[in-house]
């Protein structure tokens, strides 16, 4: 039985989404701060973004049974990023 109330595909569907939306909004925030520099006088050569913190995570189905913190966030979740 899933304690969370999380259907794993639905919850799955919604880190993608959120995972491609933040990633939008960081390239755009880097964007506009070299285009700034630039405005400045300055040469940017390398900009970059850390897309996690390199620990391999457990399976989302695990998180979404065991994890107290999912099951009070989906109660008041409307689900969107």
């Amino acid at each position: 039985m899933r304690r969370s109330g999380w259907d794993s595909r639905k919850a799955e569907s919604l880190i993608h989404r959120c995972r491609d939306s933040s990633t939008v909004l960081a390239r755009e925030a880097v964007s506009a701060i070299i285009a700034g520099l630039e405005q400045l006088g300055h040469r940017v050569v390398g900009a970059g973004l850390l897309s996690g913190s390199g620990r391999a995570l457990p399976e989302l189905a695990a998180t979404l049974q065991s994890h107290a913190l999912i099951t009070r966030r989906k109660e008041s979740s409307s689900g969107t990023c």
